[in-house]
């Protein structure tokens, strides 16, 4: 709590017409046994007599009022200080401190990497006080912990709101070392739902564009589909280990479809934006793409490329071209990814295929 600051000639011991430099060693000395009253009207004192270096009073005088419970007095002291010595670095350290009072945190923690910027020792108080402002500004913007068994999780994925049934919701898929695809409300922090049928750990979970599909991808070779909703078409979808992609109700954790096909792994997965229309990516060299509703394989895309750890569906720049289904291979010469590739710098060569849907059919 806040209190006013009354400190008078008549409370303290000491003279009005001490000089600057005998009421700076008086408020020192009071400073020191933290007398923080009679500190205050020593260097208001000495501030009152035209002091040489008014910044290290005003600085004092700052801790003092906050010591005294006035942390907006103690913050237009510092202030002060720091425009009277702009690289003093205890000056930007009170600021910190007295705004820190306030519940100012970010410009605590401003003032604070200035004051380190500053000292060239790096003083140990500095970087911890520091340290501790920046703690509660992440605890802040950290809403909820969300912890799965004990498993570790390899990927996670943000539904945002979407309608219904007149209902607004907002879903984080999580998928597990355990075998699991978690669902939580990210509102509450309530596990909403866990998606079981994977005999392997899943490694990677999508939510389709409208967010009424969920796709899993695990080391069981499959991937599988889940629906939020009853309609197959409404299914959400994962990637696995056990060659297959599974399609899934979100509400009721029941398997939609097995998509089998695959002779290797399924490593990724990705769900059309407006179609309800899956592509597999697997180590056994192929692509396929899925109907979500039936659950019928529409296509499979083979190139002497080895095995396709990456699908995505996306736009071409090129006018005209619409919606394109890219891959990405491993073990295949390196010839197509160009500048995108040298940044990535990975340990095998790989390539990119496209393919036009609208060729497909698919479209």
């Amino acid at each position: 709590m806040e209190q006013q600051i009354t400190a008078t000639p008549a409370a303290v011991s000491g003279k009005p017409e001490d000089s600057a430099q005998s009421a700076r060693l008086k408020g020192n000395a009071a400073f020191a046994t933290r007398n923080w009253e009679l500190a205050y009207y020593f260097y208001t004192q000495a501030l009152c007599s035209t002091p040489q270096d008014a910044a290290a009073l005003l600085a004092n005088r700052s801790a003092s009022c906050l010591h005294l419970g006035d942390p907006k007095a103690a913050l237009q002291d510092a202030e002060a200080a720091v425009q009277a010595r702009p690289r003093w670095f205890k000056a930007h350290y009170r600021c910190g401190r007295a705004c820190e009072s306030l519940g100012q945190l970010r410009e605590a923690a401003d003032c604070y990497r200035r004051a380190c910027e500053l000292d060239p020792q790096h003083t140990p108080g500095l970087l911890q006080a520091l340290a501790a402002i920046e703690q509660r500004l992440a605890d802040q913007r950290c809403r909820w912990v969300l912890r799965a068994s004990g498993s570790a999780l390899y990927d996670v994925a943000y539904r945002p709101q979407v309608t219904a049934f007149g209902r607004q919701a907002e879903i984080v898929a999580a998928a597990s070392a355990d075998c699991k695809v978690y669902l939580w409300d990210p509102a509450t922090g309530e596990l909403q739902a866990c998606l079981t049928g994977h005999i392997d750990l899943v490694t990677d979970a999508l939510w389709s564009a409208n967010g009424l599909r969920l796709a899993s991808a695990s080391l069981d070779c499959t991937a599988r589909i889940w629906a939020q909703q009853q309609p197959a078409a409404e299914a959400d979808h994962d990637r696995s280990t056990d060659c297959t992609v599974r399609l899934w109700n979100a509400a009721s954790g029941a398997c939609l479809h097995t998509l089998a096909g695959h002779s290797g792994k399924v490593a990724d997965v990705a769900m059309h934006p407006s179609r309800p229309v899956l592509a597999s990516a697997s180590g056994d060299g192929n692509c396929r793409v899925w109907d979500t509703v039936t659950g019928s394989c529409l296509h499979e895309l083979t190139w002497d490329s080895g095995g396709v750890n990456l699908c995505r569906f996306t736009a071409r720049a090129e006018a005209g071209e619409g919606l394109v289904l890219a891959t990405c291979h491993i073990d295949g010469p390196r010839r197509e990814m160009g500048k995108w590739l040298a940044s990535k710098a990975p340990k095998q060569p790989m390539h990119i295929h496209v393919t036009h849907f609208p060729l497909l059919g698919v479209l």
